[in-house]
């Protein structure tokens, strides 16, 4: 990724949009067969609210570079804002077969349902989410072999700590989701 690449990203997480196109459009300028230039300039338009140019960006982001799930979702975002829901939705479950652990993404495909009406598909897909991020939260706890206040299952040889921590996170976040 090049350094205006980069630059323009960080514009743009912090709200100066218009410093991020400059920095944007020279990093495409620089190197047209660069998806990080193509993903930056995409985010600029789709901040910049003209998503017909977003989804243009972005679906040559994700051509340069087919199997990034951050290019993905991206562009199911544009699509989404530009009410091309199907396509939205396609965007999302590739970027879900990639990662299936991608929480942005559920929450994404659930929002994107929710907005065609199927609320029944996208309750399905906010407890889909909330399950994975149960895992991703479990996982990091149980990988954790120098964490000082939860000790590795493995340095003290009981598995059942494992399960218990997926369990109870899992527990938290469903009701969490089932009161929404």
């Amino acid at each position: 990724m090049s350094m205006d690449s980069e630059q323009a990203l960080a514009l743009i997480s912090s709200g100066r949009i218009d410093e991020a196109g400059r920095l944007a459009g020279k990093a495409l300028q620089q190197d047209p067969s660069d998806w990080h230039a193509h993903y930056a300039i995409g985010q600029f338009f789709r901040f910049s609210q003209d998503f017909p140019q977003a989804c243009a960006a972005l679906s040559r982001a994700n051509e340069l570079a087919p199997r990034q799930p951050s290019v993905l979702l991206a562009l199911a975002i544009a699509r989404q804002l530009n009410a091309e829901y199907a396509q939205a939705i396609n965007a999302i479950k590739l970027a879900l077969e990639i990662d299936p652990d991608y929480v942005t993404a559920y929450n994404t495909l659930a929002m994107t349902q929710k907005l065609m009406g199927d609320h029944e598909k996208a309750a399905h897909n906010y407890d889909a989410g909330a399950k994975a991020l149960a895992r991703v939260i479990a996982k990091s706890l149980t990988n954790a072999e120098d964490n000082p206040r939860l000790p590795h299952w493995s340095s003290r040889n009981d598995l059942w700590t494992e399960f218990a921590l997926f369990g109870a996170t899992y527990l938290a976040v469903h009701a969490s989701v089932e009161s929404l």
